[in-house]
């Protein structure tokens, strides 16, 4: 913490922070109310409302959202919408990940409604794979715990790294 410049280290936290609660469908306005119930202060928290307020104030003064609100606002129309869904599932009748690792919760949800019940959705990945968990709300966790819950294949060889590439490597 101390070689870092405080500015870019209050940036890194901020939009972490923002990340995360955007993942977790929490508006300023909720966020607010939980840290209002908390049992002692949470200066962190506190200044990251702060600035995630902000934040939002500055996209709607612009009538702009940001790539988490797409995913976001994709999400509340497919729950919003079921005729809308229908037409989605209809027309993609199967659906393939691939870096499953690498979804967020949100992305998850919104395959989850879109493959529907009993399901027409592979999941491709790699949970040890995991890249980009440190910058994005990507959660390896989630790929686990589908695996855990859902029929499996393990592919013990890919394409990458069959034996004649191996060896050549």
């Amino acid at each position: 913490v101390r070689r870092q410049p405080l500015p870019e280290l209050i940036s890194s936290v901020s939009l972490a922070f923002i990340r995360s609660a955007k993942d977790r469908r929490l508006t300023p306005d909720k966020l607010r109310l939980l840290l209002e119930r908390a049992p002692a202060p949470l200066p962190l928290a506190e200044m990251g409302l702060a600035i995630y307020s902000s934040y939002q104030q500055a996209l709607a003064y612009r009538a702009a959202v940001d790539f988490d609100d797409l995913i976001r606002l994709a999400l509340d129309l497919l729950e919003m919408d079921p005729e809308y869904l229908a037409r989605l599932r209809n027309r993609f009748p199967f659906i393939l990940e691939d870096e499953a690792q690498d979804s967020s919760r949100l992305q998850q949800n919104i395959l989850e409604l879109l493959s529907g019940p009993g399901g027409n959705w592979v999941r491709v990945g790699d949970p040890n794979q995991a890249i980009f968990e440190t910058f994005t709300t990507a959660d390896p966790e989630l790929l686990r715990e589908f695996i855990a819950n859902n029929n499996r294949a393990d592919m013990p060889e890919s394409g990458r790294s069959q034996p004649s590439v191996i060896s050549t490597a």
